[in-house]
């Protein structure tokens, strides 16, 4: 026995790289066909790191069953133990391959497989495969020679290689509008995710961070200090921005529903009317294409995360092995070791992007509608102190976050000082190119953030206003009535009507908002006497109605099974800290008020549209999960 472990020993390189040449076709297989058929990847990178990653996996693995098979061989009289034990290798760590990375891949993207006879018939299937790819590269490598093996496996990782350097468009884009190019100003949208209105010092003095860039911005603009959303989180947001409906009648108020494609849009309406419209979601599917919120765009792209983390691509948690074998090792044991990039693209290039649509759109005789979407106060929230080192959600499941809540709030002020910085870039870049002064730009905040004031962590799931009480102000054309501040409630259903008058466009009868000023500066908000506020992330049911004064909230919204009531005092408790029910501090007649204007809002289903459910591809999917949005 020992004579046949010291005449295997020197065969083990060659074993070594018998497992690694597996790897790499195993690699490049799962990677082609990712690049292929997965919209959600962000980078090509998958196509030459991939089979690199996977020789590395697979060397270790062939080296130990080529010296067992050697073993094995040598005792049995085998006249060329080492070339058929190479030959094994290969086609069994190939079948070992297949079944793993595709057993995995299928039942991980495959929601039908939650059937367990699915599970069961789609196993058998994945065996029987990955076993004739053993037999018949078995059969094959005895009509090679290892050189020709390794100049074929050589000529693909450079083919791969040289495919990933080319960029690929993840947007689509329509044919120009028929409409004749319309009159109105340029228009962009500015949305910034997550960002809670007090922690601006223009809306609180005594904020945290430092944002000159929306600062001056604030100065040549109309700052509503009453920016109400209908939705605290982003798709139900998102979907008042768009559509001037509230959540529950826009029904885009879960991870699975999309927004329905009956209903009309503000780049629909623009488009329509000769605007060329363009938009972007960045890396949240909440407001992507493939959820309905690319209705109306002319030009539309769903941004892919970018960016290396300890040496692997974003693209790499897309692969089998990796979700396997590095993913829980990373979250286990570097649970604070995280890159924004892997999430979202950072301010700097949405800011760099935006300006290059301007500067590259072919229709210049029709004025533009844009909507960029910075999403850097969304978690992760990355310490400005260490690099790489940062809090996220996904990664802190099995770790307490109150302690941490310190480090989330130094995270994410300083995720707001940097989306500034490139805020500021992008404006100053209108102003270089002569267009700031006249074009119309909205900037807000779809929702904000909750660290434990109120005992939640993250966002969707109350409606106390560091949730929904948001970032909102106008920039006029010709800067009028620049500075100005406004008291009055103006909500997230106000924007799209806001913007469509002062282009000159008709509202359509079926938004529910309407404008917030006139093309000279003079409110029209005085008049709106409540907000609406919904919450129904992850099953909950909770509504609020809101005067400029006073805030009341309940459960049971769709149910009908009222277990809270709260009921607030904004001027003398801005932060919701002293509950008026509980400690009989409320008149009956004024509670009364309240919940009659929340049982009209409740029950009004008109022109309700049919919900739709949304098809997420398996990567956007996975994104949703690293973002916080699925438990």
């Amino acid at each position: 026995m020992r004579s046949r472990l010291t005449s295997a020993a020197p065969f083990v390189p060659r074993y070594l790289t018998a497992g690694a040449l597996a790897g790499v076709a195993v690699g490049g297989a799962e990677a082609i066909v990712l690049d292929v058929f997965d919209p959600s990847l962000g980078d090509r990178a998958i196509l030459w790191w991939t089979p690199f990653f996977y020789a590395l996996v697979f060397a270790p693995v062939g080296a130990v069953f080529g010296f067992g098979l050697h073993v094995l061989f040598d005792g049995r009289g085998s006249p060329d133990a080492p070339a058929a034990a190479e030959r094994a290798v290969i086609a069994a760590t190939l079948f070992a391959g297949v079944v793993t990375a595709w057993r995995w891949r299928l039942h991980h993207d495959q929601a039908w497989l939650a059937d367990e006879y699915g599970r069961r018939v789609i196993d058998a299937g994945i065996g029987v495969a990955a076993l004739v790819v053993g037999v018949l590269a078995f059969w094959a490598l005895g009509r090679t020679t290892p050189r020709l093996r390794w100049a074929v496996a050589a000529v693909f990782v450079v083919v791969c290689a040289l495919v990933s350097l080319v960029p690929v468009e993840r947007g689509r884009t329509l044919a120009p509008s028929a409409a004749l190019p319309a009159s109105g100003p340029n228009v962009i949208l500015i949305a910034l995710d997550t960002l809670r209105a007090d922690y601006l010092k223009l809306y609180d003095r005594d904020a945290p961070t430092d944002t000159p860039g929306i600062d001056r911005y604030a100065a040549d603009a109309v700052a509503f200090e009453n920016g109400v959303a209908q939705g605290s989180w982003t798709k139900a947001s998102f979907g008042t921005l768009y559509t001037s409906l509230r959540p529950r009648e826009h029904t885009a108020i879960d991870n699975a529903r999309a927004l329905p494609g009956a209903l009309l849009t503000l780049a629909e309406v623009l488009r329509a009317n000769g605007y060329t419209t363009l938009g972007m979601s960045n890396c949240n599917p909440n407001n992507s294409s493939e959820m309905g919120f690319a209705q109306g765009y002319g030009h539309f792209e769903d941004l892919r995360k970018q960016g290396f983390q300890l040496g692997f691509p974003a693209s790499a948690r897309r692969l089998s092995l990796f979700r396997r074998l590095v993913a829980p090792a990373l979250e286990r044991f570097l649970p604070y070791h995280v890159h924004a990039g892997h999430y979202y693209l950072r301010a700097d290039h949405v800011a760099a992007k935006g300006l290059d649509w301007i500067d590259t759109r072919t229709d210049r005789d029709r004025p533009f509608f844009l909507m960029l979407h910075f999403m850097d106060p969304h978690d992760p929230y990355m310490d400005g102190k260490l690099v790489g080192h940062g809090y996220l959600q996904l990664f802190l499941e099995r770790h307490p976050r109150e302690p941490l809540v310190e480090g989330f709030i130094d995270g994410y002020t300083g995720d707001i000082d940097f989306m500034d910085r490139y805020v500021g870039a992008f404006l100053d870049g209108l102003r270089d190119r002569g267009l700031y002064d006249d074009t119309l730009i909205v900037l807000t905040s779809d929702h904000g953030e909750e660290f434990f004031e109120h005992g939640g962590f993250s966002h969707g799931q109350s409606v106390y206003d560091e949730l929904v009480r948001v970032v909102l102000v106008i920039k006029l054309p010709r800067n009028r009535a620049a500075g100005a501040r406004n008291e009055h409630l103006a909500r997230h259903l106000d924007v799209a009507p806001t913007i469509l008058s002062l282009a000159g466009v008709p509202v359509p009868d079926a938004m529910r908002g309407q404008p917030l000023l006139d093309a000279e500066g003079n409110f029209l908000n005085a008049g709106i006497p409540h907000a609406f506020s919904e919450a129904n992330l992850f099953d909950l049911e909770l509504v609020s109605v809101r005067t400029e004064s006073e805030k009341f909230i309940r459960d049971g919204s769709y149910s009908g099974a009222v277990t809270l009531r709260e009921l607030y005092d904004l001027t003398v408790d801005p932060g919701e800290t002293q509950e008026r029910i509980a400690s009989d501090d409320v008149d009956e007649a004024e509670l009364s008020a309240f919940e009659s204007a929340l049982e009209a809002f409740l029950s009004d289903d008109t022109d309700r549209p049919e919900a739709e459910i949304g098809t997420l591809s398996p990567g956007a999917a996975e994104q949703l999960k690293a973002l916080g949005y699925v438990e």
